[in-house]
């Protein structure tokens, strides 16, 4: 056995003992065995919460580990984000972090982001830079840490940018702004942006908007946020935002009034009046932000949302019952058209239709979900695997723990673990919308985290967000 794998097979087993089968066998990282276990031990009723937050352990655990082991060499693939569950997991973190592999320098930003040390990487001098960065907070590490902005791994300079977020550093700004324009990582201008608008000012809010009209969408969103922080919002971000709502109701339009919903009164009418105009538009995505995020309590958008349940698009009246269940309004006529909407397996409208019904208690969607885990789509999959947490079908979820994407296996496990006894708090839950004065998503530190991208909004119980998979749903 190599040192690595060894190495591998006790931190695997740090974890403490486990008690059931499918967590046992989750740790050999052998799929079919692990369906298998996972059907005997519901087939003896032994799939509970606890078993549940087991088996996630033990994935999650395996997951980590084996993106270090020789066979796997540089994979280029996305190191997971399991900044949430981080203080679950932490010793398997610290052994990718301490090894040569490419995921060491991400895996020791998320130790220090979650507010933990990182342990001395044995050979990658990219994880030592990558340490070295995150630490480089305040004004007296400016220079090392605009230095490491530079850095030819986007994981250094994603822990540089982090840095620089927690520094709030005003002689960082030209360094930012450079980042903003030309670093060809998404994720690292994300945190370019966020560290942007914790400086805030006037040449701040300029920068922004030379960089919003050639962005991609998830930059624009990111700018939009940017905007709506304290220290841009009295400085032109106000501004910023008002044309924006003023001018469009697109996506950046919608996330422009849901920013100023609430600041003023003459904010909140013109917000209201972006929110309807997308709402009763014809740009799908508009629509669909809209209808998902606008805030329950305006009487104008309300109706809007309300007359958008006999829209013809069927992607459109979904969106608008989920939002009535999640305002406790729903009766039994949203009840009648989300089942009926629900027996479609062909599109995405269907599988927001069951994670509906499952938002709204109603056990009898179960069955569906559960043939949902066997969806062509990865995010299908996923929805159905967060809504069968909602109705605390735990043996429903262990399956989903076994699913053939680890993407959909590392998700859920960190979900899983993230807020053990309280993972989903189902349809009493209220609606978060997108907050002016938060940048998400935050560690305890204040950071952005090892961002592999924007990541989509959602509310405050994690609940994925549904228009990405809706937009391309064939309307009618």
């Amino acid at each position: 056995m190599s040192r690595g794998r060894a190495a591998g097979l006790c931190v695997l087993l740090a974890a403490g003992a486990c008690t059931s089968a499918p967590a046992r066998v989750a740790l050999t990282g052998n799929l079919p065995a692990l369906e298998a276990a996972i059907t005997q031990a519901d087939r003896e009723g032994k799939l509970d919460a606890q078993n549940l937050e087991e088996l996630a352990d033990a994935v999650l655990r395996r997951e980590l580990v084996s993106l270090v082991t020789s066979e796997n060499g540089a994979t280029g693939e996305p190191f997971p984000d399991v900044l949430p569950c981080a203080s679950e997991v932490r010793s398997a973190l610290e052994h990718v972090a301490s090894g040569p592999s490419e995921f060491a320098a991400p895996a020791a930003v998320t130790l220090l982001d979650a507010g933990m040390d990182a342990p001395a990487s044995e050979g990658s001098a990219t994880a030592r830079a990558a340490v070295e960065a995150r630490r480089a907070v305040g004004s007296e590490a400016g220079a090392r840490r605009r230095g490491l902005m530079l850095h030819g791994d986007a994981s250094v300079r994603r822990a540089a940018l982090s840095a620089a977020l927690d520094s709030a550093d005003g002689a960082d700004l030209g360094a930012l702004a450079e980042a903003l324009r030309l670093d060809p990582d998404i994720g690292a201008r994300a945190l370019a942006i966020r560290a942007l608008a914790r400086i805030g000012g006037e040449p701040v809010v300029m920068a922004l908007a030379d960089a919003y009209p050639a962005a991609p969408p998830d930059v624009r969103r990111e700018i939009v946020y940017a905007w709506s922080a304290p220290p841009t919002f009295a400085a032109g971000g106000q501004r910023a935002l008002q044309d924006l709502a003023s001018s469009t109701a697109d996506e950046g339009g919608v996330l422009a009034a849901l920013s100023l919903y609430g600041r003023s009164e003459e904010d909140t009418a013109l917000a209201e009046r972006t929110l309807v105009t997308a709402i009763e538009g014809d740009a799908a995505a508009g629509r669909l932000l809209a209808i998902e995020l606008s805030p329950w309590d305006g009487a104008h958008v309300r109706a809007a949302i309300e007359a958008a349940r006999s829209h013809s698009d069927p992607a459109t009246r979904v969106v608008a019952l989920l939002r009535r269940v999640e305002a406790s309004a729903a009766d039994a006529a949203d009840t009648a058209e989300l089942s009926k909407l629900a027996t479609d397996t062909s599109t995405a409208v269907g599988a927001v239709a069951r994670a509906a019904l499952a938002r709204a208690g109603h056990a009898a969607v179960e069955a569906a979900l559960r043939a949902d885990l066997k969806a062509k789509k990865a995010e299908h999959r996923m929805l159905a695997a967060w809504s069968l947490l909602a109705l605390e079908d735990w043996s429903g979820a262990a399956r989903a723990l076994g699913d053939d994407s680890p993407a959909v296996r590392r998700a859920l496990a960190c979900r899983v673990l993230a807020e053990p006894g309280a993972r989903y708090p189902g349809s009493e839950a209220s609606w978060h919308p997108p907050r002016p004065d938060i940048l998400l998503p935050t560690s305890p530190s204040g950071s952005a985290g090892p961002l592999q991208g924007v990541p989509p909004l959602g509310d405050s119980t994690g609940f994925p967000e549904v228009v990405p998979l809706l937009v391309a749903a064939p309307p009618g």
